[in-house]
């Protein structure tokens, strides 16, 4: 603990950059998370911040250990009742506590390979004055065997977008683990999550005021097909995909009133495309659930214009599909 705050250039009590760790049974992963976080080379402070939700498995019992060889750095919230199953959006735990200017995430069964990670993506935000960046990260199975292949959005040197590229993306081009953000978007997503909600709303929350930044280099790992993942608990079945599905729709429209009118279309495009995604689903009931919260609660004349947005959504779906079947 003592070597690296050797190395900072600001106070202890008041660190620059707070991690944001969120983990509920991760007791085979939580080791790797916190050996990237502790392993960051940077002259800048930080504090780790872990929301342990409630875990039954050895993951609070590894937190402790490390929480006692690093008392000053790690800070953990050890939840008695799991809050996520309750519909707490268990990242604002740890962001109402942050003390840092910016905000680093990470999961509990991913982590950083980059010991330089921090303090790269700090200097970056601040050159450039956004609110959220990230970077690609490398895939790899529930075993750590690397998969050759990299997830998130892939530049070739330090990229600065605005929100109209990130929501044309669906949102979502930073992986969870890779994203940093500001002070002001800490508020953000503090004050709009809920109704704002997932990881597309904290992208697209950190993007309303100049954008996102991202980097080119990959400097962390993801960890897919882990069992009890927000992912596999989310999207079980198609009843679940649904339901999901109009909760999407729902966070898009409270970003349609956060975002200016300048953007508004392509909110609209955006909500659009959540009943294509819905398309493929097997019950009737499911698809009419998604279109009946698309246009509940709109006017008139933007109820006909979604559902133009609609078919020519749908229509080029079915143009791709086709294109798939002469390929192949």
């Amino acid at each position: 603990e003592d070597e690296i705050i050797a190395s900072w250039d600001s106070d202890i009590d008041k660190p620059v950059v707070s991690i944001s760790c969120i983990t509920y049974n991760h007791e085979s992963y939580i080791e790797d998370a916190l050996e990237g976080l502790l392993m960051q080379e940077t002259s800048i402070s930080f504090e780790i911040l872990i929301h342990d939700d409630a875990s039954t498995d050895k993951t609070t019992e590894i937190i402790k250990e490390y929480e006692e060889c690093y008392p000053r750095l790690i800070k953990p919230v050890y939840q008695k009742e799991n809050q996520f199953s309750k519909g707490v959006v268990v990242n604002s735990v740890n962001l109402r506590k942050a003390k840092g200017e910016y905000i680093a995430m990470c999961h509990g069964d991913d982590y950083w390979t980059d010991s330089n990670k921090l303090q790269k993506q700090l200097e970056m935000m601040v050159a450039h004055k956004v609110g959220i960046s990230g970077h690609p990260v490398s895939e790899i199975d529930q075993e750590g065997n690397f998969l050759n292949r990299v997830t998130g959005y892939q530049v070739k040197e330090v990229t600065h977008l605005d929100s109209v590229a990130l929501i044309r993306k669906k949102g979502n081009m930073l992986p969870f683990g890779s994203i940093m953000i500001d002070e002001k978007a800490k508020k953000d997503l503090v004050d709009h999550m809920p109704p704002v909600l997932f990881h597309t709303g904290v992208q697209l929350l950190g993007a309303i005021r100049n954008g996102l930044l991202i980097l080119p280099d990959v400097m962390g790992v993801y960890r897919t097909g882990v069992p009890g993942s927000t992912t596999e608990l989310m999207l079980k079945n198609s009843k679940q995909i649904a339901q999901i599905t109009v909760r999407r729709v729902s966070s898009i429209k409270a970003l349609r009133g956060l975002y200016s009118s300048d953007v508004s279309l392509e909110l609209d495009r955006l909500l659009a495309r959540q009943f294509v995604s819905s398309h493929s689903l097997k019950s009737s009931d499911y698809r009419d659930s998604v279109m009946k919260a698309i246009l509940t609660g709109e006017s008139f004349f933007r109820k006909i214009k979604l559902m133009f947005l609609i078919v020519m959504e749908l229509l080029f779906y079915e143009k791709i599909k086709m294109l798939i079947k002469s390929i192949f």
